[in-house]
């Protein structure tokens, strides 16, 4: 059993030199009991994402959009005062807001878990001199895995054998044309991209077939070094949320100023204390946009469903914004 992996630079190694460190045969494959051990020891060839958000996270989600929050403060400031008409009007608007936000990101996430369970697909593998079929997420290093046209690579492999091959790799390097792949040492500085005798989790085989032996499974395949980096970075806001949050703060600053100067317009002409204070409270919710929150959730649901219907999902409204506002992916 190997001691250390990944294999540091299996490109620079030869398929024998990678086999007798993972201890096994690339002709006959891994044997049948070592593939227990091996699992125990470096565990599924998973990759581990982001818990699922559940529907009440969802749904208290919505309560945190900023002008949410203003709307909310109107609301019960117009309740406090007895202005019933208007303090309903605004809690429709939240609820309609919320409610539509919630169902939409709701179908979102409904819909990204149905493909996760989709993407647990299976593959064949040589073991104890024999070809069978298994999960993907029980694959070892170790492994020989044998693959053909339109099968997705399902961990880092060193290329073993190959016919005509070529491989889609646009998942990963973002390289759009097919990419030849061959049994030759290469440099240790070898660029990611030029690495011909490596094959790589979540890759495609467009043409040709072959094996290759698994070096890397899981977190430590370069696919999910990058998607570890995804989870571990600090989640930033999108360009429509910093315009909200600005334009909430300009808000809360409008309506506190229209307040005091209106009651202290008042107080200086000897008008009484209380119906001055009443009076800058009912302006300032007066000057609260309540239908913003309605208008932009109700755009950004119909963009979700018109990406929706090209098979573009996405989880948050939001992001709609910056996805319209992208030129190059």
């Amino acid at each position: 059993m190997p001691s250390d992996l990944p294999i540091a630079a299996p490109h620079t190694r030869d398929v024998k030199n990678i086999a007798e460190l993972l201890g096994t045969d690339p002709d006959s494959g891994l044997k049948q009991k070592e593939v227990p051990l091996r699992l125990d020891r470096w565990g599924e060839n998973t990759i581990p994402e982001d818990a699922p958000l559940r529907p009440w996270r969802i749904f208290i989600d919505q309560f945190l959009d900023p002008v949410i929050a203003i709307l909310m403060i109107a609301a019960i400031l117009a309740f406090l005062f007895k202005d019933t008409w208007e303090g309903t009007a605004i809690v429709v608007v939240i609820g309609i807001s919320v409610a539509i936000g919630f169902f939409m990101e709701r179908k979102a996430y409904r819909t990204l878990n149905a493909l996760r369970k989709l993407g647990q697909a299976q593959t064949y593998v040589k073991r104890s001199d024999a070809k069978q079929k298994v999960r993907a997420s029980h694959l070892v290093p170790g492994d020989v895995v044998v693959f053909g046209p339109g099968e997705v690579i399902p961990a880092d492999l060193r290329l073993v054998s190959g016919e005509q091959l070529s491989l889609k790799e646009s998942a990963l390097t973002g390289e759009s044309t097919p990419v030849p792949k061959q049994d030759a040492l290469l440099d240790l500085n070898t660029p990611l991209g030029k690495r011909e005798n490596m094959l790589w989790k979540g890759t495609t085989v467009l043409t040709g077939s072959g094996s290759g032996l698994v070096v890397a499974t899981g977190i430590q395949t370069e696919l999910g070094r990058i998607q570890q980096l995804g989870i571990q970075s600090r989640e930033n806001l999108t360009p429509l949320e910093r315009k909200l949050r600005s334009l909430s703060i300009h808000l809360i600053w409008l309506t506190i100023g229209l307040a005091l100067i209106i009651g202290l317009l008042g107080y200086l002409r000897g008008a009484d204390v209380v119906h001055m204070i009443e009076t800058g409270l009912a302006l300032s919710i007066a000057a609260i946009p309540e239908g913003l929150p309605v208008v932009a959730t109700i755009a950004l649901a119909r963009g979700m469903l018109r990406l929706s219907r090209r098979e573009v999902i996405v989880k948050d409204l939001e992001a709609i914004q910056t996805l319209g506002a992208t030129d190059v992916i």
